[in-house]
């Protein structure tokens, strides 16, 4: 008889997560209606993961986010869980193009 081999996790993230603390909002686009309101859990150079109520947010949708209005960008989802009235989700930052011209100063 064979073993059955249980796969393990890979860990795919390209940078450190730093636990992170706070209130974001998110608006979705094309419209930037009401905001959602999230809280941050933990961040990263290249994004951050927050928990909020909003389902209706799924992988590969693009968002625009600030905290606590001294930072702020567009993100796009990389993943959502939800667990009842909670939703978790994953964001990577998308570099804009005032972020390209900081860099070419």
């Amino acid at each position: 008889m064979r073993d059955r081999v249980t796969p393990t996790a890979v860990e795919r993230r390209r940078a450190e997560r730093r636990p992170a603390h706070g209130v974001v909002r998110l608006w979705t686009e094309p419209l930037y209606a009401e905001p959602v309101e999230a809280v941050l859990i933990d961040r990263s150079d290249c994004g951050f993961r927050a928990r909020h109520r909003a389902a209706t947010l799924t992988a590969g949708q693009v968002v625009r986010w600030e905290v606590s209005g001294i930072a702020g960008g567009m993100a796009r989802v990389v993943w959502s869980r939800v667990f009842g009235p909670r939703v978790e989700s994953g964001f990577a930052i998308v570099p804009t193009p005032e972020d390209a011209a900081a860099v070419e100063e």
